[in-house]
């Protein structure tokens, strides 16, 4: 668990490779970033972890990098104000927000207060995850959670993270790309 008190320093990037991702810690080096997690989906043909063609919503510095042929997308978005929107949203709307960076995932974990998963364990078994939310004072809490390893960690539940998040005074939260992706 990381947290960040000021949210004008969250920022995305992206691979700066066309159509194949980076490492986390490249692009954290590449940017000079003190510290970065993985956020968005991506498709990965091959299932090796190196796929760079983004699924659902991607902008970055104000500007639409993946906007999901138009179609509303669950997405974590920061506006230009330090504010953190979760939700389904168009990258359209976004904009019109004044949303300067989003990458979307899912599930919606926390809005406006009100935890989003109140039945079972959020339907998606245990595994690696990834989350991020904001709190009233605007915080930002970035989680990632290792999995798979029945050694160290077999990682969490959906539900789990959002109770990690809720528990640190999150009133925004979503879930970002976990599985393998996850790192910090």
């Amino acid at each position: 668990v990381m947290t960040i008190s000021n949210p004008f320093n969250v920022k995305l990037r992206t691979s700066e490779l066309y159509n194949q991702g980076q490492q986390i810690f490249v692009i954290a080096k590449n940017v000079g970033a003190v510290a970065a997690t993985n956020a968005g989906g991506f498709y990965d043909p091959n299932g090796v972890g190196n796929g760079g063609i983004p699924l659902g919503i991607i902008i970055e510095n104000g500007k639409i990098i993946s906007n999901s042929k138009g179609n509303p997308n669950y997405v974590a978005a920061m506006t230009k104000n330090g504010q953190l929107l979760t939700g389904k949203f168009t990258a359209k709307n976004l904009l019109s927000m004044g949303v300067q960076s989003a990458a979307g995932f899912k599930p919606q974990l926390i809005s406006n207060g009100k935890k989003m998963i109140t039945n079972g364990d959020g339907g998606w078994g245990l595994g690696p995850r990834t989350a991020m939310g904001q709190t009233k004072d605007g915080k930002i809490i970035l989680v990632v959670i290792d999995g798979r390893q029945v050694t160290r960690s077999i990682g969490a539940s959906i539900r789990e993270v959002q109770d990690i998040l809720y528990n640190r005074g999150a009133i925004n939260a979503m879930a970002m790309d976990g599985g393998s992706s996850a790192s910090m």
